[in-house]
Formats: C-alpha cells, sequence, structure tokens
C-alpha cells in the first residue's frame, strides 16, 4: 500500500515521526537560564526580560529551520503539495501554542504566558532544526 492510498502523503508522515523522535543533533543553547543566572535574585522582572532575549534567540533558529525546509520543499514541483502541509502543520502548532500558553497565562498566572512561548518555541526550533538536517 502506498502513501498516497493511505491518505499520508510523505512530509507528513515525516512531521509524524520527527515529533516522536529524539534527536541530540540539535539542541539550542539555553538562552533563559544563561540570562536568569546573571541576576542575583528572581523577580517578575527578570523573567519578562530572560524570556524576552531567550524568545529572540528561539524564534530566530525556528524561522531559519522553517524557511530552509520550505524553500527546499517549493523549490521542486514534484513537492509543492509537501510545501503547503508542512505550511499548515507550523500553522497548526502555532494555534496549538498560543492556545496552550494562554491557558497556562491564565490559570498559573504571570509571567507563565511569555516563559511558556518562548519554551515552547525553543522545542519548536529544535524539532525543525533536526527535520532540516534531511534538506
Amino acid at each position: 500500500m502506498s502513501w498516497k492510498h493511505t491518505g499520508i502523503n510523505t512530509v507528513t508522515a515525516l512531521l509524524i515521526g520527527m515529533v516522536a523522535m529524539t534527536s541530540a543533533n540539535a539542541e539550542l543553547k539555553d538562552y533563559y537560564s544563561e540570562c536568569t543566572s546573571k541576576y542575583k535574585s528572581m523577580n517578575n522582572s527578570v523573567v519578562y526580560e530572560c524570556t524576552g532575549y531567550a524568545d529572540q534567540k528561539y524564534k530566530s533558529a525556528m524561522n531559519k529551520a522553517y524557511n530552509k525546509i520550505y524553500k527546499s520543499l517549493k523549490s521542486n514541483a514534484r513537492y509543492d503539495e509537501d510545501a503547503a502541509n508542512f505550511e499548515k502543520s507550523q500553522l497548526g502548532w502555532l494555534d496549538y501554542r498560543d492556545k496552550q500558553c494562554d491557558l497556562e497565562g491564565t490559570y498559573i498566572g504571570s509571567p507563565a504566558l511569555p516563559h511558556c512561548l518562548q519554551s515552547k518555541n525553543k522545542e519548536r526550533a529544535e524539532e525543525l532544526m533536526n527535520f532540516s538536517e534531511n534538506f
């Protein structure tokens, strides 16, 4: 039975497998802990500052890996559908991240929302970096 007949294309299958696998290939530096270690005590101001700093680094890595994968898929006409599905998977992940972190911010309190966002962005950046090694 081919992937086409099951309704799952190759990129979707790879993305599902990518989420399940743990790879030691791409691990981003813990910018958040690096930042907080410079302070004698923790408070919300430190958490917000360090979260923002780390989040910029993680978003940059995530966008770089995403663009590498997307451009590679898009450059080959054979993979146009895969590029569209990859884009949909990222949009779905962004929706999940935002809703999950909104809930954490609401029920855990400040500064859980920005901390959740930077944590999820780091995880996703590492996933995409690992996946991008295939392109």
